[in-house]
């Protein structure tokens, strides 16, 4: 018998019989129930086939006690319940989806998921229902703890969500539900991605609606933030910073303490830690660690500064030994904050690149004035030296064929 589906041999009314006989030798208590679906099979109308996949997806607990393989099932109700014009599927696509899920039931996730996996595909692809069907989806990996199932999915979701054309409400509810996933696996990155998201979802709200959900906010608002500083390769804050649901909580101390990591400025950094001592043990965030971050931050915002730096500017801003700055510079190019090279002899750096976040001020456009100033100046001279041999490559030609000409 194939998995994919255990009565595809026959046209669907047959099948959809053969689920009812099925279903049948499984319950106990009702005697008429064949009786009462084929008389609603003999009607014929959507509604009444429709109420016979309704009682079939009801009593699916028994499934799991007779000898078909389940997925099989569940995919011979999913082409029957998909073969019904979408909005009339819609209900109990949600019923289906629900049921595979259902936490009452124990064991066969995988075949439980390769069902519900299926289901997904058969429905159109713009359909509202992929929602619920992907919903119950991640029901079934937040009891199992196996990401591995959906991880794969998650670069398409925003193009998904535009597709299924859902409500503001569902969005949150699936970022919502995917941050917790995730954060119960210890996927840190991906949960601090999918809480972004989710606080995203507010952009659009008046400040009186964020100020009414704003008890609401606060939980994820403060886990995002102790998220984004307790990732060792999370240097950059805008994107969290920019956020109407942040902004909203800009007096807190949780954001003062972002501000304060992304000026890069230790002296503020450590006077800030020593006043309020409880903000780290709160945010549940390593002092060392973030220090050492901070100290990141502030070598990529000299850098951003200049194209060369001494040694002894870095010593002074990140508050360390000169003879550590070296290696300060490589741990900083090894996490991508910078691209430079080490002048030993002279004892500075001379930088390439520095990706910064803390860019907007007038002194910032202003060094990007002079440095887009020399680089045009730098590219006349190359245009100059490349015109110059070109005219003495044409002269050089010509006196080849003339020569030739000659003999």
């Amino acid at each position: 018998m194939s998995a994919m589906n255990a009565f595809i041999d026959v046209g669907w009314n047959e099948q959809l019989l053969e689920l009812v006989v099925y279903t049948a030798k499984l319950i106990e208590g009702e005697p008429d129930f064949v009786a009462k679906c084929e008389a609603n099979l003999q009607n014929g109308d959507v509604s009444h086939i429709a109420e016979i996949l309704s009682d079939l997806i009801k009593r699916s607990a028994v499934f799991y006690q007779g000898g078909k393989p389940i997925e099989g099932i569940f995919n011979s109700l999913s082409r029957l319940v998909c073969m019904i014009k979408p909005d009339d599927a819609a209900g109990l696509i949600k019923e289906l989806s629900v049921a595979i899920a259902a936490e009452d039931v124990q064991g066969q996730e995988e075949a439980r998921m390769k069902a519900l996996g299926n289901l997904f595909n058969t429905v159109d692809l713009a359909s509202p229902s992929r929602f619920d069907v992907y919903m119950a989806l991640l029901s079934l990996v937040k009891q199992t703890g196996n990401l591995s199932a959906v991880r794969a999915s998650f670069s398409k979701l925003d193009t998904w969500v535009d597709d299924w054309q859902i409500s503001t409400a569902q969005v949150r509810e699936l970022f919502k539900k995917l941050y917790e996933i995730t954060q119960k696996v210890g996927d840190n990155k991906q949960s601090c991605e999918f809480l972004r998201k989710l606080l995203a979802s507010f952009e659009g709200e008046t400040p009186e609606a964020l100020t009414a959900v704003k008890g609401e906010l606060y939980p994820h608002v403060k886990s995002l933030v102790a998220s984004t500083l307790a990732d060792p390769e999370q240097f950059s804050v805008k994107n969290v910073t920019r956020l109407k649901a942040v902004q909203l909580f800009n007096d807190d101390n949780a954001l003062a303490l972002l501000s304060v990591f992304q000026s890069g400025d230790i002296p503020a950094f450590k006077s800030f830690v020593d006043t309020n001592k409880n903000i780290l043990a709160e945010l549940k965030l390593d002092p060392a660690e973030l220090l050492r971050k901070t100290q990141l931050k502030s070598l990529t915002g000299l850098c951003a500064k200049s194209d060369v730096v001494d040694f002894k500017a870095i010593s002074s801003a990140l508050e360390i030994a000169e003879e550590d700055v070296e290696m300060w510079v490589i741990d900083s190019i090894r996490v991508g904050l910078i691209e430079a090279k080490v002048d030993q002899v002279n004892s500075r750096i001379n930088v390439t690149q520095s990706h910064t976040d803390s860019f907007g001020d007038n002194k910032d456009w202003a060094a990007l004035k002079d440095r887009l100033a020399a680089w045009q100046k730098n590219l006349s001279q190359c245009q100059r030296v490349l015109n110059t041999v070109k005219v003495q490559a044409e002269k050089q030609h010509g006196t080849r064929i003339t020569q030739h000409m000659g003999r």
